[in-house]
């Protein structure tokens, strides 16, 4: 079996919520920005700058659903759920950062402010990012003119499937329980391909006769405590990054995935053929 026919996406996710939980999607429509209602919203505290569960574990237990004209359905165990609409409170502006970025944000309002403060147990906002205010991608892996929302550098996560299950069979060797994909947050999941061979892409081409989306494989992906955190749960562990750490360690920092840029706008589907264009 040649590599165009063995290689299939396996699975498409969604964080409509930076940091919460993911939303497991049969298709995902790539704008500017990357898929759709993708980290458009975002928590912040009352500095501005961005919650993740390297700060709040527990906001993996948050699900935030995308609702129509890009509002946002938010629920929680324990908490009444909330509709947000992207212009409540008049759509007022505020500055928020995202690592090195200054953003000019819309708040999402004053029930939305209080609902994520009770489950955070901190002061927070939530805050949207209008296309027109996206950040620019680093210009040392893109042209200058890509875009991202709030996504912490890159538009799109890609993982191997087979890199999964290696992990876990190391996890297994050491008594560890195994973890899904979810762990590492991915937007596109592949199969077929051997455990890690994403780390030599540099080019692939997603998608049939019907329609095919180009995306450009720019920087391997460094992993932070995240990864260690219980997205049933929201509490985190040592695992899988200490296993990981024996195997997948490069210099300081431990790698899995691969952070992608599209070159289309248009629509990817759960098992679309994958072909590897250009290796490095």
């Amino acid at each position: 079996m040649d590599m165009a026919t063995r290689l299939r996406v396996r699975a498409l996710y969604v964080y409509p919520l930076k940091s919460a939980a993911g939303m497991r999607v049969a298709e995902a429509t790539l704008d500017a920005l990357g898929f759709v209602s993708d980290r458009r919203w975002m928590a912040v505290d009352a500095d501005g700058g961005f919650l993740s569960q390297r700060r709040i574990p527990k906001m993996a237990i948050i699900q935030a659903t995308p609702l129509p004209d890009d509002g946002l359905h938010l629920a929680a165990a324990g908490m009444p759920s909330l509709h947000v609409n992207k212009t409540a409170g008049q759509a007022r502006e505020r500055d928020v950062i995202v690592w090195h970025d200054q953003v000019r944000a819309l708040d999402g309002g004053d029930d939305a402010a209080a609902w994520l403060t009770q489950v955070l147990n901190c002061d927070t906002r939530l805050v949207y990012c209008p296309p027109a205010r996206a950040r620019v991608v680093d210009r040392s892996f893109a042209s200058g003119s890509e875009q991202v929302g709030f996504a912490d550098g890159f538009p799109l996560l890609l993982l191997g499937h087979s890199s999964l299950d290696e992990i876990n069979v190391q996890l297994r060797e050491r008594g560890q329980q195994e973890i899904g994909a979810e762990r590492f947050r991915p937007n596109i999941v592949v199969e077929g391909a051997a455990p890690f061979e994403e780390d030599t892409w540099r080019q692939i081409v997603i998608g049939d006769d019907s329609g095919t989306i180009t995306i450009d494989i720019v920087k391997p992906c460094a992993r932070c405590s995240i990864i260690s955190v219980d997205p049933r749960t929201g509490i985190q562990g040592v695992e899988p990054m200490r296993t990981l750490a024996t195997f997948r360690r490069r210099g300081d920092a431990v790698y899995v995935g691969q952070n992608t840029i599209p070159r289309h706008e248009g629509c990817l589907v759960t098992g679309a053929p994958v072909r590897v264009v250009r290796r490095g």
